[in-house]
């Protein structure tokens, strides 16, 4: 027996032991401390902090199992090996040995060369780290209900972690915006591990999205440093270039849920890819204190960020079939795609025959403050009443399709401009009335229209004909459009007609 082995808790259950451990023990004459339950096991591990814990798996009253997830938890007696013991000796228990941090596990009846071997590895396996506070200066008498309220709290904390996880996993990647979505993640993850900064960078073709989450103001320095040190982080981890300049900066309208008071900022930065290649997104965030952290506490926020990244990718994949696609998956009618496609056709077909095209655009300018407190369902609700309203204004035959959140568009074939005034008003007043009809809590909608005739002179490619289309009072992000070619006058702009309530 190792001459710093002295002291041994062992907690065996009477009904069930069959002796071979105290034997052992009581050959190799070490100071027993003797208790047959697990209650009694905790407690006198904290009286007495024995150099070896023994427990049977089957104690009563809390398990073996149970027992070694509250003491290795705790900083003051989780230097002290635990070492299970079982009859069964089944891959289940020992798996959950495992899982609950016992250094070791035996099957009984324990022979001395088992007992020898197990001892050895334990004892000599690490010293003890030093502790500065006595244990006994700071743990109370423990009663049966603060050790059972100890396991429960533990037992609390892994459902309420894989509720988390499971909340991440199950996160609509199609409905929600980018935006959203990633504010979402932050407010999800800084529940776990609390931090001061966090940011999302979505990459794609060589461009990258960053999405910013704090709860105070970013400067241009401090997002010129942020994107220095992405950029270097993919090049110097996944050699993937890409420059600085080609990240476009979305912040988020609302602060980060529940913030905590860290005190004094470490100015620590953690920075989190997946080891998949190639690499679709980058999370980035200050002092959420990752050294600071258990091993248990680093696995659970790395699976957590795993499951953000998979998240990411997944919305970033959507974008990209979405973009293919013919039909929207939130409204299930024509995609963005499919109607430039149609526009670039029936601009050809109206230059070659001569006749009249009319492009109307509908934008919801306060959408996002009237949809601020909603569930992703509901926005979707408000999206097809409002694309509903559109379809029984206008013809079948016209085309319509969403561009963007609940912004239309809609191409009225063998229409002029002066005809397209009245369905333009009627789809205003429609959207409106629908509105008010079906959802009578939500604010008041703001819709702003806009209004362009073809002119085979100046409207040369699509996306020339959609920009005019747009109203002169909007500014709207186009993510599916690309943004018309320099050389267009201001003239062209003034065709547009712009109408808001």
């Amino acid at each position: 027996m190792p001459p710093n082995l002295k002291k041994v808790l062992f907690a065996e259950n009477p009904e069930t032991s069959d002796g071979s451990v105290r034997g052992l023990l009581e050959r190799q004459g070490v100071e027993i401390v003797a208790c047959d339950n697990g209650i009694d096991a905790v407690r006198k591990v904290y009286g007495q902090k024995p150099d070896l814990i023994v427990l049977d798996v089957h104690l009563r009253k809390m398990n073996g199992h149970q027992c070694a997830r509250v003491l290795k938890q705790d900083a003051f007696v989780r230097d002290v090996p635990i070492l299970h013991v079982a009859a069964s000796g089944s891959a289940l228990d020992r798996y959950w040995s495992k899982v609950c941090r016992a250094d070791g596990y035996l099957k009984t009846p324990v022979t001395e060369r088992a007992w020898e071997a197990a001892i050895e590895e334990l004892v000599f396996r690490k010293k003890p780290s030093r502790q500065v506070i006595s244990h006994f200066n700071v743990i109370p008498e423990l009663e049966d209900q603060a050790i059972l309220m100890m396991a429960t709290t533990l037992l609390e904390q892994d459902l309420l972690r894989a509720n988390i996880l499971n909340e991440i996993n199950m996160m609509d990647t199609w409905d929600t915006s980018p935006a959203d979505l990633v504010q979402a993640l932050m407010a999800i993850i800084h529940s776990l591990y609390p931090f001061t900064v966090g940011a999302a960078l979505l990459i794609s073709d060589n461009h990258g999205e960053m999405y910013l989450s704090s709860e105070g103001v970013f400067d241009t320095e401090r997002i010129d440093e942020i994107h220095k040190l992405l950029v270097a982080h993919l090049w110097q981890t996944h050699s993937m270039l890409l420059k600085p300049d080609d990240i476009t900066n979305f912040f988020s309208d609302v602060p980060l849920l529940e913030l905590l008071d860290l005190g004094e900022e470490s100015g620590d930065i953690y920075i989190h890819t997946k080891e998949d290649v190639p690499i679709y997104s980058a999370l980035y965030f200050e002092n959420i204190r990752v050294g600071e952290m258990t091993k248990e506490e680093q696995q659970v926020l790395w699976l957590a960020l795993d499951l953000a990244h998979s998240v990411l990718e997944k919305k970033s994949l959507a974008r990209k079939s979405q973009e293919l696609s013919v039909i929207d998956m939130a409204t299930q009618g024509y995609s963005m795609a499919f109607f430039m496609e149609v526009l670039g056709r029936e601009i050809a077909n109206a230059r070659r025959n001569k006749y009249s095209l009319t492009l109307i655009t509908i934008i919801i300018s306060n959408f996002d403050e009237v949809t601020k407190d909603l569930q992703p369902e509901e926005e979707i609700r408000i999206i097809r009443i409002i694309q509903d309203a559109i379809f029984r204004t206008l013809r079948k035959a016209d085309i319509i399709a969403r561009w963007n959140r609940a912004n239309f568009a809609f191409l009225l074939t063998h229409t002029s401009f002066e005809n397209a005034k009245i369905p333009t008003e009627r789809v205003q007043k429609n959207v409106l009335q629908d509105i008010s009809v079906q959802m009578p809590s939500l604010g008041p909608l703001m819709p702003q229209m806009g209004v362009c005739g073809f002119d085979p002179d100046q409207d040369q490619t699509p996306e020339s004909f959609f920009a005019d289309a747009m109203p002169k009072k909007a500014t709207p992000k186009l993510k599916e459009v690309k943004s018309p070619p320099a050389g267009i006058t201001p003239q062209q702009t003034e065709r547009n007609e712009v109408s808001s309530q």
